[in-house]
């Protein structure tokens, strides 16, 4: 065994021994304690609580293809066929502009912006 792997057994059983032999059932608390779920908590100030609800999807509807069956749209690029999902939205129904998504029970219609430039 070299000297390298020596020193380092030895200092695990010094190390192991310490704290088996430490002065009994007192417990210390780290200074810096990364678990520690107060931590930089100060008196005075309340922790940010969650939103009560998910930001809005709200994507850019860019075109539709009305066909049925196999109606599709185009969602930021995405190209969705008519029961495919995008962000875990459903697509429904494809209509004239529009487009109908549900995720857990809300449906969502997104429109093409008429207004826009291309």
């Amino acid at each position: 065994m070299n000297f390298f792997k020596a020193t380092l057994l030895t200092l695990s059983l010094w190390v192991a021994a310490s704290a088996c032999f430490a002065g009994g059932d007192e417990v210390r608390k780290l200074h810096n304690d990364p678990f520690d779920q107060h931590r930089g908590h100060r008196p005075g100030l309340q922790p940010q609580q969650a939103a009560a609800t998910p930001p809005l999807w709200r994507p850019e509807l860019r075109a539709v293809l009305v066909a049925g069956d196999r109606s599709m749209a185009d969602v930021g690029g995405i190209i969705v066929k008519l029961g495919g999902e995008v962000d875990g939205f459903r697509l429904l129904e494809v209509r004239d502009r529009k487009a109908v998504f549900v995720k857990g029970g809300t449906r969502l219609t997104l429109s093409i912006d008429r207004n826009k430039e291309p």
